[in-house]
């Protein structure tokens, strides 16, 4: 007869981002002879985060019209190229790094937007100078301590990382000049590559039971892939015909379960409400 093994939020192991589950056996252990191990079942809110300071990913910089290059750095989080905007705006709101039209409105000089047609990002920058300001009736903000350029220039922009970079789907370099000609309209910039604004296409699921020796590393317990599922929405993984995976004989007092990504990269469980079903039972011995 097999075994069902349950493990809950409760076996969450603390200071792991919700990545590393502990489950202690009762009576002081479990002895394990000639059996195998699968992935059940495993249900959990998805709220994996694709921008954090482990992916590297979360930072680049601009210089403005006053020639000083800024740092943004995004707080980890699960974002999409509208929301990689909106907290550009924001830093630059704080930073006084926009103007105001006649309308009381926020006029911005670079964006991040997504070009649907052309399966690509775009950054828009958009030229100023004193003459543009006057014919936009601009305004600076309070407390703004930089000064209109009497010349057309606009903003540029450094990506300064490949992490980063492959997010947007940009190369590592400089996007802009320190010279603009052309009127009013932006210069805009298209992403060389398919923009992959999550870093991770599978999730892998190991286990300190398991000991595979066709595949590295030896406790992969299962895989599986959240993309399509909606941040914040219940996953399933419920699979149809499960993968089972050898267990060491001997005696066990514990066992772990760990998530990271394909890469072996960790990762960020913002939710920690999770159940995953674990189930053992003998080899078929011939």
């Amino acid at each position: 007869m097999g075994k069902t093994i349950i493990l809950t939020t409760a076996n969450i192991q603390e200071g792991t981002s919700n990545t590393r589950l502990v489950y202690n056996f009762p009576s002081g252990g479990y002895t394990f002879k000639n059996d195998v191990i699968t992935l059940q079942s495993l249900y959990q809110y998805f709220s994996i985060f694709n921008i954090t300071s482990s992916y590297a990913n979360n930072t680049f910089t601009y210089k403005w019209f006053d020639g000083t290059t800024y740092t943004i750095t995004i707080p980890d989080g699960y974002y999409e190229i509208s929301d990689i905007n909106a907290y550009i705006q924001s830093v630059m709101i704080a930073s006084t790094h926009y103007m105001t039209n006649s309308a009381g409105q926020y006029v911005y000089f670079l964006e991040f937007v997504v070009n649907v047609s052309r399966y690509a990002v775009q950054i828009n920058l958009y030229p100023l100078s004193t003459a543009i300001q006057t014919l936009n009736s601009y305004s600076l903000p309070s407390g703004a301590t930089w000064s209109v350029p009497s010349s057309a220039t606009q903003v540029e922009v450094n990506i300064t990382t490949t992490a980063f970079g492959e997010v947007l789907g940009y190369a590592v370099g400089t996007y802009g000049n320190s010279t603009y000609v052309a009127g009013t309209t932006p210069i805009s910039f298209l992403s060389s590559e398919a923009p992959q604004i999550t870093p991770y296409s599978s999730i892998v699921v190991s286990c300190s039971l398991v000991n595979n020796k066709a595949i590295i590393p030896s406790n992969i317990l299962a895989s599986f892939t959240p993309l399509g599922t909606s941040i914040g929405s219940l996953f399933k993984y419920e699979p149809n015909m499960p993968q089972y995976a050898d267990i060491d004989d001997g005696q066990y007092t514990q066992l772990t379960i760990e998530f990271r990504d394909q890469l072996s990269r960790q990762i960020i469980i913002q939710d920690p409400n999770m159940l995953i079903s674990l189930y053992t039972e003998k080899k078929n011995i011939v």
